[in-house]
């Protein structure tokens, strides 16, 4: 969906949206509930010394899109093997998603006799092979209300969109769902760190809000329900560390001036979400880390398109919320339970170096119950 246009983005963009409306994330949010408090679990075993906790925080988010997509736990977080993930590694690998896309647009790039084609195409046939068994144990079993769940149902409904092309979709927000999430918690954390004035505003919050209880749906959705400060945090997050710093292109349509500059029609459009996010005629001081900026009276005045950390408008992505969601929730119970310290013997994350679709590595911290 993401490299589609006019029509046929318009068709899969409305059938994939049932997925992604507020009953259905819903019925996510235990699973957001249950794997965060696993996770959490598991950060009380690693002690008080320093450590890296980066390579959890992906294995956390891919948990997560496992247990909402078709309710299967890739077990990561148990650091069990499993045949599925393994190949969903390869996929990620270097060159591995530029060569999964090509083997799912463009026809003849499958019968390549290229080993990165062939590594990518056994590794696709095998997360095709689990989505194909999902749905088969779907078809007789009950409504889970995860997310093919919701898309099975929308297709029962509409023959408009083919299994292959729902595969893929799937697939997509997969890949996007995990890093991007990963990419943002992992540098939010390392911010928690350098910033401990932030932190202790956060805890007590966090306190103030819920105590010793836990947080419900409403109060990570509901816009009334939310902790104002959390969501400047997040805000302040994805606009210092974007996890995707440069957009797909787009084709212009026609002509189009702007300032006195012809674009003439046919022309590819790139747009660098951290040079908008770093203008300094819009964010003063803009490496400085300060969730004030997001405030009512900091934002008053700002264009809408200063701040584009999942795009804007019809574009926007579709998966916007799904991750907003996971990341506050995880970091109400993560602050409730922990202080995030910078790390004694290890080297603290620079904090100054981001790249497109990359997670800081490492990000080096200890925490303190």
């Amino acid at each position: 969906m993401v490299f589609l246009n006019g029509d046929d983005w318009r068709r899969h963009r409305t059938f994939i949206h049932s997925a992604f409306t507020s009953p259905s994330y819903k019925t996510y949010f235990p699973i957001f509930q249950q794997t965060t408090l696993k996770f959490l679990s598991i950060l009380e075993t690693l002690g008080t010394g320093d450590f890296d906790i980066n390579p959890w925080y992906s294995k956390f988010t891919v948990d997560v899109l496992g247990k909402s997509i078709f309710n299967y736990d890739l077990q990561n977080l148990d650091m069990k093997q499993n045949e599925y993930y393994e190949a969903y590694k390869v996929i990620l690998s270097n060159g591995g998603i530029l060569n999964s896309i090509l083997v799912m647009m463009v026809p003849w790039v499958e019968y390549l006799p290229l080993p990165g084609v062939l590594r990518v195409k056994r590794a696709l046939a095998k997360m095709n092979e689990l989505f194909e068994k999902v749905i088969e144990e779907k078809k007789n079993g009950k409504n889970q209300g995860d997310m093919l769940d919701h898309l099975l149902e929308a297709a029962r409904n509409d023959q408009s969109l083919p299994m292959v092309e729902l595969f893929s979709d799937i697939f997509i927000f997969f890949v996007a769902g995990h890093e991007t999430t990963a990419t943002a918690l992992s540098y939010a954390t390392a911010e928690l760190a350098a910033n401990q004035d932030v932190q202790e505003r956060l805890y007590q919050d966090i306190q103030k809000r819920f105590g010793d209880g836990l947080p419900d749906f409403e109060a990570v959705f509901e816009e009334g329900a939310k902790i104002p400060y959390l969501d400047w945090f997040l805000q302040e997050n994805l606009r210092l560390h974007p996890p995707v710093t440069i957009l797909p292109t787009r084709v212009a349509v026609s002509d189009i001036e702007y300032k006195g500059q012809v674009i003439p029609k046919g022309t590819q459009v790139g747009l660098g979400i951290e040079t908008i996010h770093m203008n300094p005629e819009v964010w003063e001081d803009p490496r400085r880390f300060d969730p004030e900026r997001f405030s009512p009276e900091k934002k008053k005045g700002r264009h809408k398109f200063a701040f584009l950390p999942f795009s804007l408008g019809p574009r926007q992505c579709i998966g916007t919320e799904f991750s907003e969601i996971e990341q506050r929730l995880f970091l109400i119970h993560f602050l409730k339970k922990f202080k995030v310290l910078p790390p004694e013997t290890l080297p603290s994350k620079d904090l100054t170096k981001n790249s497109s679709l990359s997670r800081p590595n490492p990000v080096n911290i200890r925490l303190q119950p």
